[in-house]
């Protein structure tokens, strides 16, 4: 499965390690739209995967890499394409923008229900996470 709680981790929780939580728990549950979820609800669940969390992922797990030592041109073979291409699409993501969470769809009007519901209960699911970090939630 792909949410992994704070908790069964070794390292203590950060607020970094705590963004990253949410965003693996978004994901599993965008995954289990696509598969459980009416046509529509799975192809609007696929639509948010595709645009939003996968070059997000993308972004980071190059970072990682770059930090790691791996050249581009490693990076490149594992991606399937040349060292200039992945030099060119990732370079520039050095900031920090590798580690916000992907940005989700501010404007939900005049689409799809089932679109609204899904980035709905995103926004929540982030909400939740926020005010734990906070101290605002205790878990039980």
């Amino acid at each position: 499965m792909i949410v992994r709680m704070a908790a069964d981790r070794s390292s203590p929780p950060t607020a970094a390690l705590a963004k990253a939580t949410v965003v693996e728990r978004e994901i599993s549950y965008l995954v289990d739209e696509i598969f459980n979820a009416s046509a529509n609800r799975g192809l609007f669940a696929y639509r948010l995967l595709m645009s939003r969390y996968l070059p997000w992922l993308a972004r980071l797990l190059v970072h990682r890499a770059r930090r790691r030592g791996t050249s581009w041109a490693g990076i490149g073979r594992v991606l399937g394409i040349s060292r200039q291409a992945v030099q060119k699409r990732y370079d520039h993501d050095a900031s920090l923008a590798h580690a916000l969470p992907p940005t989700l769809p501010m404007k939900t009007e005049g689409v799809d229900r089932d679109y609204r519901e899904l980035v709905t209960r995103l926004r929540r699911m982030r909400e939740h996470a926020d005010a734990m970090e906070r101290g605002e939630l205790v878990p039980w």
